[in-house]
């Protein structure tokens, strides 16, 4: 039995991590549209509780290691 680790970020986090930013953009009214920006939801606190229980990681430093990933890209 082979036991892999892996550190810092991965493609699929990061990949789930956008899919849900859009499904909360593309959930926005024409109204919600002149108050919530594109991409607001990076900047909900709830967001990255919820991804951060579904990885298993803290979710400020889900946070930093996904807005770095940003910069590197």
């Amino acid at each position: 039995m082979a036991i892999r680790i892996t550190f810092g970020i991965q493609k699929q986090m990061i990949e789930r991590i956008e899919e849900l930013s859009k499904y909360w953009d593309d959930s926005r009214t024409e109204e919600d549209k002149e108050v919530l920006k594109e991409g607001w939801i990076m900047f909900d606190r709830h967001f990255w509780e919820k991804l951060g229980k579904e990885f298993g990681w803290d979710p400020f430093t889900l946070a930093l290691h996904y807005f770095k990933s940003l910069k590197q890209a």
